[in-house]
């Protein structure tokens, strides 16, 4: 998939490397959302990522846990949510989000659903046990701007 980081965007050596793999999870996300667009698959295994926002991502993601385990709901800051976290330490270039402040949030079960989040907002993986496979498909925000040959 494509990527971005710092002023570089570019496709991913693993997008390079495993082109039939792409093709695959790419064809597995149309099938379950055939209007979301995506240009970007990030794929996760054990990963429990901590609190973060994803700073280039444009608009919603989708993301589903695969995998025998339990636990690792993925916590989404939401204003009526009923789950609270304290953050440990600041978000980093996001000003809203900064050590020892309270957020309210959701904890939503992934395993074998699909779930649309917005990324731009503060979330992370709770705990696990077992082996945990993630699948989030989301869009670069400088897609737009990418040479022809890398869209």
């Amino acid at each position: 998939g494509l990527y971005v980081y710092g002023d570089r965007i570019g496709v991913t050596a693993s997008t390079s490397r495993f082109p039939w793999l792409a093709r695959l999870l790419a064809a597995f996300g149309r099938q379950a959302h055939p209007n979301f667009a995506f240009t970007s698959i990030q794929v996760n295994v054990n990963y429990a990522a901590r609190p973060h926002v994803d700073r280039n991502n444009l608009g919603q993601s989708q993301i589903i846990g695969l995998g025998d385990y339990t636990g690792g709901e993925l916590w989404v800051h939401d204003d009526v949510g009923q789950v609270p976290l304290t953050l440990d330490e600041d978000i980093k270039q996001e000003a809203l989000y900064r050590s020892g402040t309270m957020w309210r949030g959701s904890e939503i079960d992934i395993r074998g659903k699909w779930l649309e989040f917005t990324g731009n907002r503060l979330h992370y993986t709770r705990a696990f046990d077992g082996t945990r496979y993630s699948l989030v498909y989301y869009t670069c925000d400088r897609y737009a701007i990418a040479t022809p040959e890398v869209r």
